[in-house]
């Protein structure tokens, strides 16, 4: 997947439920203030596998999730890119392999 290098993370790596607070947040727009990046991270992959889970590992390589295929990689790249106002890199998209990598791109613009 786009050259993706990283490893499958431990079982042992979890993270607590989401808090069962509730976020509204238009489709398309996930620079929710006072958000952090890895719950916007968690939307962002949960519409686009319409999946009701917000909360993933940051380790959780994207290819793994359920649901996941190369047209949902496409979408996510489309909406980060979307939300952040301007194109990824080539290294930025060659580096897109983990939850985490999601929520860096979010937080960094």
């Amino acid at each position: 997947m786009l050259g993706c290098s990283k490893v499958r993370a431990p079982a042992s790596d979890k993270l607590p439920k989401a808090s069962g607070k509730k976020i509204g947040c238009a489709i398309g727009y996930f620079k929710v203030r006072g958000v952090p990046s890895g719950m916007q991270a968690g939307l962002l992959i949960s519409e686009i596998v319409k999946v009701k889970q917000v909360t993933f590992a940051p380790a959780t390589i994207l290819g793994e999730i359920a649901g996941w295929d190369s047209l949902k990689m496409v979408r996510l790249v489309v909406r980060i890119e979307e939300a952040i106002k301007r194109e990824l890199t080539e290294a930025e998209l060659e580096g897109l392999c983990t939850v985490d990598d999601v929520a860096r791109l979010l937080q960094a613009n």
